[in-house]
């Protein structure tokens, strides 16, 4: 009979132990295991599911900071793009095209880990420079999230020597989360 891996792993693992084939076996095939689960989850993979969801907490802390500071629900997506606008040089819908994603998906789950975190901070920061300089009115929140974006653009420029726009898109996290269950 030819087995396949999996079909050894799953008769080693139901055959007696005190035999030192059956022992040899079940260790051999352990570390088969082992190797397989790790290739399959990678370690940037857990770190972007998690950033991601942290950025969706964010988004809402940063929409809630506008609002109070006088943004008007139909105004946030000016104010968002500021943002886009300071950390990439472009409109979030220029960066879309520049980084090929289709208008139908969300960019942030095309990013990598370090562009994850890159918005995170943006976008916890521009929130906290809303609150702390009481800053009020569509044009004023849009000129503090271009800005803080320009801040962690030169950051991350200085930093990994790469423009944020330039980062590869990475799988979709939706379906990394997918291929983990």
């Amino acid at each position: 009979y030819r087995l396949t891996r999996f079909a050894c792993f799953l008769v080693s693992m139901h055959g007696d132990s005190s035999k030192p084939e059956v022992a040899k076996a079940k260790a051999s095939l352990a570390a088969i295991a082992d190797y397989l689960i790790e290739e399959r989850i990678r370690e940037s993979d857990l770190g972007r599911i998690e950033t991601r969801e942290d950025l969706k907490y964010a988004e809402r802390a940063l929409s809630g900071a506008a609002q109070d500071a006088g943004l008007a629900s139909s105004e946030f997506g000016i104010f968002k793009d500021a943002g886009f606008r300071g950390m990439y040089d472009m409109s979030l819908k220029k960066l879309m095209l520049h980084k090929k994603v289709e208008a139908k998906h969300t960019l942030y789950d095309f990013m990598g880990l370090e562009e994850l975190a890159g918005n995170l901070f943006r976008v916890t920061q521009t929130a906290a420079r809303v609150k702390t300089k009481e800053v009020h009115g569509l044009h004023a929140l849009s000129e503090t999230a271009k800005s803080v974006g320009k801040e962690v653009r030169e950051m991350m420029i200085k930093n990994i020597g790469v423009q944020p726009e330039n980062l590869p898109i990475e799988e979709n996290i939706p379906r990394v989360k997918k291929r983990l269950t």
